[in-house]
This record gives structure tokens, sequence and C-alpha cells, in this order.
């Protein structure tokens, strides 16, 4: 991907006082910012939209810094800025946008509502869990749906956990109450990054597909960028909600990353047996 040398530093010249100039120079910018940490870095998309964000507020600033006079093409000059800015990018993100737990287990999907889903019957559930060792199955149902732990499995988290079954029964009673007070927030939640999600997809879709003019595709990019931003927060929001539970739930644990890692095997392995059984259609 290239950038027009001769075309930016005209704009370039011209963009502080031309309004219409400066348009045409963030246009001619903004596809080369947006791709540049997925061409570099091999980053992907959402990524490429938060970066394109916090690049395209500070363009003014970064600007401003060129040698006009310098013998130096512009694509080498900012490469080498655009290289800063994701360091910046980086540290800004560890700083201001830091979670207890990794943002990679919620952008997809929000696990909770997979057992909310209303195909997902009580019935359909003990179906996959049939297929599910018994400490999994057992630490599941602890997180999730705390409410449905049976004789076997406080005996089974006993056991493996070396706590008494009065300790079990405890904890199940905090996680279900911190479930009751946090649950319909996370589902609210949860809903407006589903509607986020779609629309992101919609757009990208446009944004691949559509031989639409370059200011039209910037716009576009900055639209997918605003709410992958928007989305971000949201997802903030019901880790923060969800750590009551996960703070209750990671006692029985050496630490709360053994606790993440732990949940989200089991948790893989569900998602694994339920499509499993769709497909060989013992799960309608």
């Amino acid at each position: 991907m290239k950038l027009d040398d001769k075309k930016v530093k005209i704009l370039l010249k011209e963009y502080s006082k031309d309004e219409q100039k400066a348009k045409e120079l963030k246009n001619e910018l903004s596809t080369y910012i947006y791709y540049f940490p997925k061409l570099a870095y091999k980053r992907d998309f959402d990524f490429c939209g938060d970066f394109y964000l916090y690049v395209i507020e500070r363009i003014e600033s970064i600007l401003k810094n060129f040698p006009p006079d310098a013998d130096v093409k512009f694509q080498t000059w900012f490469n080498y800025v655009l290289k800063n800015q994701y360091l910046n990018f980086l540290r800004f993100n560890r700083e201001e946008n830091f979670v207890k737990l990794s943002f990679d287990d919620y952008k997809d999907e929000i696990f909770i509502d997979f057992f909310d889903e209303p195909e997902m019957e009580e019935k359909k559930i003990f179906k996959v869990f049939e297929n599910i060792d018994g400490v999994d199955r057992a630490i599941l149902k602890l997180y999730y749906i705390p409410e449905m732990l049976e004789t076997t499995d406080l005996k089974l988290i006993s056991k493996y956990f070396s706590m008494s079954v009065s300790n079990v029964l405890e904890l199940q009673r905090k996680i279900i109450n911190h479930q009751k007070s946090e649950f319909q927030k996370v589902k609210e939640l949860s809903s407006k990054v589903k509607e986020i999600n779609s629309i992101i997809v919609e757009l990208k879709y446009k944004l691949y597909k559509d031989s639409s003019r370059l200011d039209e595709k910037n716009e576009i990019m900055l639209k997918i960028a605003r709410l992958e931003a928007k989305r971000f927060k949201i997802v903030k929001k019901i880790v923060s909600l969800n750590d009551g539970v996960f703070q209750a739930f990671s006692t029985i644990f050496d630490s709360r990353k053994k606790a993440q890692y732990r949940l989200k095997i089991a948790r893989e392995k569900f998602r694994f047996y339920f499509l499993k059984l769709k497909k060989e259609g013992l799960i309608e």
C-alpha cells in the first residue's frame, strides 16, 4: 500500500488554511492508517479500528511535526510516526483500559448468553454435560448455573479442591447472590454488544465488497472504529459486573489466572460437544 507522496505534500501545505484540503488529506491517509497494524504487525480488524480511531483523533498534531523542507518521502516519515503511535496505543490500552479478565474471553460472545439462548433448554444443557468429564461439568455449573449443582457435583468439587461440602455450599450461595444482582445488567449489556456486532459486520461487508468512493469508505471505517470503541467500553462494564462472580469462584484456585484458564478449557469443551451433538442430530 503506497501513499502519493507528491499529492500528500501539496495537501500538507494547504490543509491548515483550507477545510476542504484538510478533509482530502484525511481521506488520503485514512486507509493507510487503518491497515497499518494489520500489515505491519498482523493485528486483527478490531484492533485496526481502535488504532485508527486513536490516531485520527491526534492526526492534526501529528501532521504539524512533518518537516516540509526535508528531503524525505512522506510515507517513510509517516511509517516511523505510526510505529511510535502503535507503541503509544499499546501503553494507552494498558493504562486506561486495563481489566482483570482478558478481553479475548469476551469479544466474540458473552458466554452466559449461551445458557440463556431460547434454544438452550435445560435438557440440552444436561445432554451436553453427559459428554463432559465430572470436574469440568462441575466447574461450569458452579460458575454459570450454580443453582443446578447436584449432590454428586458438590462432593466432586469438595474432593477435587480439598474443601468441605459446607464450604462448597457457602461458595454456591455467594455466586448465586452475585448472579441475581448482576445477571439482568449483564444480559442488557450483552444484547447491546450483539447489536453492535451485527452493525459492524454489515459495515465491514460494505467496506470490502462495495466499490464506493474513497471518502465514503473512510467514513465507513470511522463508523466501524467508533462502534468498536463503544463495544470495548461495554465489554469492560460486563467484565466489571462479572468480576463479583469470578472473584468468589476463583477463591478455590491458586490464582485468578488459573481459575480463568480452567474455566476457559471447560467452556471450550462445552461448546465443542454442543456443536458436535447438534451436527449429529442428537440435539435439535
